[in-house]
């Protein structure tokens, strides 16, 4: 978990390390490489005090390398499950990339709980809104919140209760890793949709379009909840 393995302070040093330290290592490789290979073909002299030098950097850089992969390399398991759902920038070669508003709205249809999970640095909370359900047809359950009539591809949950709802979980950051607020860090995700849930009254309710109202992709049309998977 990031918070046992990293403090923020660690995790902009691993950043630092494999978003520039490693691309610039390997572009100092490289000149290095295409140097050697211009004095060799060029320099009739003393070649072999050049491949010494030249060799010793290379192999400078090598161990430069092993040393922060040593130390940094859990970064590069977590930071696959570092998305624009919980973080709003990352990092570039110089400085960090802020992710627009497109990008964003875009994930917050996306459900990464796996990887949020792995982090260790947030918690989750139960949630729920109540629907108006409308019935079951083609795959999909229809719906109602306010006056926006919605479709979901998903099979429903039936139980014993009175009214249908949407069930998921919400993310918040733990106390102990606030911290990672000025990282970017989001102190809280969107709802992440489990189930939605019909009263056993309603099993049998089959949609019937009315009124030639269309219904919304809930999945694509709303940013509260994320739905898929």
């Amino acid at each position: 978990m990031i918070g046992q393995t990293f403090t923020p302070e660690k995790w902009q040093r691993a950043e630092f390390f494999y978003h520039t330290g490693v691309m610039s290592l390997l572009l100092l490789s490289v000149f290095g490489l295409l140097f050697l290979c211009i004095f060799l073909l060029y320099v009739k002299k003393n070649k072999w005090r050049a491949v010494i030098i030249l060799s010793s950097f290379l192999l400078l850089l090598g161990g430069i390398y092993l040393v922060g992969n040593h130390s940094y390399h859990t970064y590069l398991t977590y930071m696959r499950a570092v998305q624009p759902n919980i973080r709003d920038r990352e990092r570039a070669f110089i400085g960090y990339k802020y992710y627009d508003g497109g990008t964003v709205t875009a994930y917050t249809h996306i459900q990464n709980r796996e990887g949020i999970e792995k982090l260790g640095i947030y918690e989750s909370k139960p949630v729920e809104r109540e629907i108006t359900y409308l019935g079951y047809a083609y795959g999909s359950v229809y719906f109602k919140i306010g006056a926006q009539q919605y479709y979901l591809r998903t099979t429903p949950e039936y139980r014993d209760q009175a009214a249908a709802k949407l069930e998921g979980i919400q993310y918040h950051l733990k106390e102990n890793a606030r911290a990672f607020e000025k990282l970017g860090f989001f102190t809280q995700t969107n709802y992440f949709l489990t189930s939605v849930v019909i009263p056993l009254s309603q099993k049998n309710l089959v949609y019937q379009q009315k009124d030639g109202k269309m219904s919304k992709d809930f999945t694509v049309n709303q940013t509260q909840w994320a739905a898929n998977p």
